[in-house]
């Protein structure tokens, strides 16, 4: 869905006026609500395969959040999470340049994954804004 197309006019009126009739009868907790499912479904509507990293991302986050004030260990587990929220970033975005440009490894040895990978649209922003 792109944003110049009739699609996304249409699902951003519906969305805005839900969020809007939420807002008035003052239910934020289910707008919140509707605003993550129609943005979990706008990002998937490109490549459903890349709404899993941003679920990743979502559960690493939430899940760490949670356990972090119940935890005396807080550098470590913060240490964690930031590891695994960038590990699909250093994956996508890095894994060429580490595999041929560090390594030295030959073009193509890094097997066909490497090569074909397609970056998902903002994945930088939405990992560190996590």
């Amino acid at each position: 869905m792109l944003f110049n197309s009739f699609d996304f006019i249409f699902f951003f009126v519906v969305v805005w006026f839900i969020t809007l009739l939420m807002n008035r009868a003052k239910v934020i907790w289910a707008r919140n609500l509707c605003l993550l499912i129609a943005s979990y479904y706008f990002y998937g509507s490109f490549n459903i395969l890349f709404l899993s990293i941003l679920l990743y991302i979502t559960l690493v986050t939430y899940l760490g959040g949670l356990c972090f004030h119940k935890t005396k260990h807080k550098k470590v587990l913060t240490g964690l999470i930031i590891f695994l929220s960038l590990l699909p970033l250093a994956t996508f975005k890095y894994s060429a340049f580490i595999l041929y440009d560090v390594l030295h490894l030959p073009v193509g040895f890094g097997g066909m994954w490497v090569d074909k990978l397609i970056l998902p649209v903002g994945i930088s922003f939405f990992t560190f804004q996590a």
